[in-house]
């Protein structure tokens, strides 16, 4: 028994080789249970009993995860009888009453699917071709989560592969650790996205006949972009300090430079305007390459007249009511409709 597991007042068991469930699960714990401290974590053979654990434990309390003397995924079969497997993580997850724990119901969602069908790529894309289920795959979280496992025991390994002194369990918990890394900035990025929608309700709108233009000002529109287009932006505008731009929804094909070209060039600043090949961004000044000065161009009626030319082909979103905000989806979070003051 290592010094670690020897002074610890509570301990989270989970399977030696832990894979993507049993990982998320105790980082999981870790992160949201109030666990009397310190913690340690302790891998088994997948099989344990629960008196092995309490022969561990030697009285103190301890939680098993992904483990079937513990909290293991089960499978539920649906009301139209098709089955699925509800992991460890998610069942785990829905006891939780952390408000941050919600946050990653859309990641719960994708392990159930993982450990499901084996492959959340072919269930979500079952049409796509073998060549695009490869690519898929490639960047998929169990080939993610594979290639940090690969990696963190090559490096562990180095010169050491017939060294005893390695043991599994040291392996075990190299891998734990690089995937608690990947947990931490996933839900750091869902708790963003919360802020972000926050931000996304300073932006002023500018509607046209067939699109809408949102303009943001501060350094945090790089953040809020892209939920001002999931709120139906089909472009944003942005004024940063001296900069002053905008950014294109993927969805949208218009030729925004065309659109303005009337606008910067009144203002002589013709040359002074950035416009990228593939169409996603005109700006006079971006924060890898700030203005010292600000432009003459009013970014109101910069907005306007992008809104002014979006048309019917150039923006084919599906709701073109006028100022009818569309439903954005955050990590399971839905953002409630609104209008335009």
């Amino acid at each position: 028994m290592s010094a670690e597991v020897r002074d610890a007042k509570f301990l989270l068991f989970t399977h030696i080789r832990p894979d993507l469930d049993a990982c998320s699960s105790v980082w999981l714990a870790e992160r949201f249970m109030p666990l009397p401290q310190p913690v340690a974590i302790v891998f088994v053979p997948a099989n344990s009993k629960v008196e092995d654990l309490d022969a561990i434990a030697q009285g103190r309390g301890y939680l098993a995860l992904d483990l079937s003397c513990g909290i293991k995924g089960d499978v539920v079969v649906e009301d139209n009888g098709s089955k699925r497997v509800l992991s460890a993580f998610s069942k785990l997850r829905e006891d939780l009453t952390h408000t941050e724990a919600s946050l990653l119901a859309r990641y719960s969602r994708a392990l159930d699917i993982h450990d499901s069908t084996g492959s959340l790529p072919r269930s979500l894309v079952p049409a796509a071709s073998e060549d695009a289920l490869s690519l898929l795959t490639l960047s998929g979280m169990a080939s993610i989560f594979a290639c940090l496992v690969e990696g963190v025991h090559a490096q562990a390994l180095e010169g050491k592969e017939s060294d005893p002194n390695v043991s599994q369990a040291e392996l075990d918990t190299l891998a734990y650790q690089a995937w608690g890394l990947v947990m931490d900035g996933m839900l750091r990025r869902a708790q963003n996205a919360i802020k972000n929608e926050e931000r996304a309700t300073l932006a002023t709108w500018f509607s046209g006949r067939n699109g809408r233009v949102a303009l943001i000002r501060g350094q945090a529109h790089t953040r809020v972009s892209g939920t001002l287009m999931n709120q139906g932006a089909a472009m944003v505008v942005f004024v940063d300090e001296h900069n002053l731009g905008a950014t294109r929804s993927k969805s949208c094909s218009v030729n925004m430079l065309d659109l303005t070209r009337h606008i910067i060039d009144e203002a002589g600043e013709l040359e002074e305007w950035f416009h990228h090949d593939a169409g996603f961004l005109l700006a006079r000044g971006t924060q890898k390459a700030p203005q010292t000065t600000t432009s003459k161009v009013s970014p109101e009626a910069f907005a306007q007249a992008l809104a002014d030319g979006v048309s019917e082909h150039t923006w084919p979103w599906p709701d073109k009511k006028p100022g009818e905000q569309v439903f954005a989806v955050h990590y399971g979070k839905v953002s409630p409709p609104r209008r335009e003051p």
